[in-house]
């Protein structure tokens, strides 16, 4: 889910990072399925 809207918005994931204000190693491990964001965290990947 976090990969989709990441390329849908032609981002890498350090950009995409910063964006969520997470690190690109939590945000790596999100698309990868090692770790779930909170629902805050969510919110801000999604938005």
């Amino acid at each position: 889910m976090t990969a989709r809207a990441r390329l849908a918005k032609g981002l890498t994931q350090a950009e995409f990072a910063n964006m969520a204000r997470t690190s690109p190693a939590t945000l790596s491990a999100y698309e990868r399925g090692v770790k779930s964001p909170s629902l805050k965290v969510l919110w801000r990947i999604l938005w």
